[in-house]
C-alpha cells in the first residue's frame, strides 16, 4: 500500500521563492532602482538578501515541490506520475526528480517536482506494483513564471503577464534565459538533465542566439538536432535602437511572427541585456504595463551574473531616453510598440503576433 503524505490534497502552492517574492515587492516599492554600481550586494538595494551573495547561485530558479509518500514495500519499483487531468492520459510538462528514500523516516520516500506553471491544477500518484494512490494540488497565479534548466540560469516563461484589453500572455510560447553552452563561460553548460528539460518539458522548437562572433560561434543547438538553431548577432543591447538596430529587431520579430517556430528559447550570454531588450520590445507590443516590463528586466539581478537595473545599469536610462526621442509616447510600453511598427514588418503580422500571444 502507498500513502501520499504531502503536499496535502487541495493544497495551493507557489512557484516563487521567498527571495523572488521579496524582490518583486521591493521592485514595486521602488527600492531596487537608482544605483550605477554593478557589484553592490551589500548596498541598500540588495543588502536584504540572506547571507552573502553567491554569484554561482541562481536565485531566479523556481521553488520546488517535495512529493512525499510512504510505502509498505520499499523494494517494489515505484514511479511518480504527474498530470493536469485526473485520468493521467497526458503527462504534465514538469520536471520530476528521482525517487529517494528519507534518511529520517522509515518507509518514506520523496521526489522533487519543479517547472510548474502558475494557475494550473496538478494530479499526482505513485504507481507501485500495479497499485496507485492519487492526490491533487494547485499552483496560484504569480507575477512571473521562473523555470529551472540544469546547466544554465535566469530562465523564465514570459507567460502570465497582464496585457492590454484585459488579456494576458499565454504560457509555454517564449522562454528567455542564459546560454545553453560553455563556449564563453564554463558556468553555462547544458547537462543531460537540462537537455531533457529543454526538449521534453519546455518542448523548445527554436533557439534564438543573440550573441555575435565575439561571444560564440556555434553550428547548432546544444539541446540537440530537434531544436532549430538561429543566430541574430547583437553585440550590445543598444544596437537595437542605433544604426543597424532596426534590422536586428526585424530579424528577431520575423522569427517571432512565424507560429511554426514555437516554443522559442531566446538568449544571449547571461539572458540579461540583449535578451532583456528583445523581450522588452515584445512585451511592449503586447501592451504589458511599464512596471511589469521593468520588473521583468530587473529580476535578472537574482541570477548568477551582475545586477541589472532599468534606472541604473549600463546606461539603460540613456537607452530609454533615446527610445522616447525616436518613438514619443505617454508610456514606455507604447514607445516600444510604436517603434516596432517602423522596422519594416507589415502591421498585420505584428497585429497577428499580438493575437497569437494573448488570451
Amino acid at each position: 500500500m502507498t500513502e501520499l503524505l504531502s503536499p496535502a490534497r487541495g493544497a495551493v502552492l507557489s512557484v516563487l521563492t521567498d527571495v523572488q517574492r521579496e524582490f518583486l515587492r521591493r521592485q514595486k516599492a521602488g527600492l531596487i532602482n537608482g544605483s550605477s554600481e554593478k557589484h553592490y550586494w551589500d548596498s541598500s538595494a540588495f543588502g536584504w538578501l540572506p547571507g552573502s551573495r553567491d554569484p554561482r547561485r541562481d536565485l531566479t530558479a523556481p521553488a520546488a515541490v517535495l512529493l512525499r509518500f510512504r510505502t509498505d514495500d520499499p523494494l517494489v519499483p515505484m514511479t511518480v506520475e504527474v498530470s493536469e487531468g485526473d485520468d493521467f492520459s497526458v503527462p504534465a510538462a514538469v520536471t520530476v526528480g528521482r525517487i529517494e528514500q528519507s534518511a529520517e523516516e522509515d518507509g518514506v520516500f520523496h521526489a522533487i517536482l519543479t517547472n510548474l506553471t502558475p494557475g494550473r491544477r496538478y494530479f499526482w500518484r505513485v504507481a507501485a506494483d500495479g497499485e496507485s494512490a492519487t492526490s491533487e494540488f494547485s499552483v496560484r497565479d504569480e507575477e512571473m513564471c521562473p523555470k529551472e534548466v540544469d546547466g544554465t540560469a535566469n530562465v523564465r516563461d514570459i507567460g502570465g503577464y497582464s496585457a492590454s484589453g484585459g488579456r494576458r500572455i499565454k504560457y509555454g510560447l517564449l522562454y528567455r534565459g542564459g546560454a545553453l553552452d560553455s563556449k564563453v563561460e564554463e558556468r553555462y553548460f547544458l547537462t543531460a538533465e537540462g537537455k531533457r528539460t529543454v526538449n521534453e518539458v519546455l518542448k523548445i522548437r527554436t533557439e534564438i542566439d543573440l550573441r555575435g562572433e565575439d561571444d560564440a560561434v556555434l553550428t547548432g543547438s546544444e539541446a540537440g538536432e530537434s531544436v532549430n538553431y538561429v543566430t541574430v548577432p547583437a553585440l550590445h543591447y543598444s544596437d537595437m535602437l542605433r544604426e543597424g538596430g532596426p534590422a536586428i529587431l526585424k530579424s528577431i520579430f520575423e522569427i517571432f511572427c512565424d507560429e511554426e517556430n514555437y516554443p522559442i528559447y531566446i538568449h544571449c550570454q547571461a539572458g540579461a541585456d540583449r535578451t532583456g531588450v528583445a523581450v522588452m520590445f515584445l512585451l511592449g507590443l503586447l501592451g504589458v504595463p511599464d512596471g511589469v516590463i521593468e520588473a521583468d528586466y530587473n529580476v535578472t539581478s537574482l541570477s548568477i551574473d551582475d545586477r541589472r537595473d532599468w534606472n541604473g545599469n549600463f546606461n539603460m536610462d540613456e537607452y530609454l531616453s533615446l527610445l522616447a526621442e525616436l518613438s514619443p509616447a505617454e508610456t514606455v510600453s507604447e514607445s516600444l510598440r510604436n517603434f516596432l511598427y517602423t522596422i519594416g514588418i507589415p502591421a498585420d503580422k505584428l497585429d497577428g503576433l499580438r493575437d497569437f500571444f494573448l488570451e
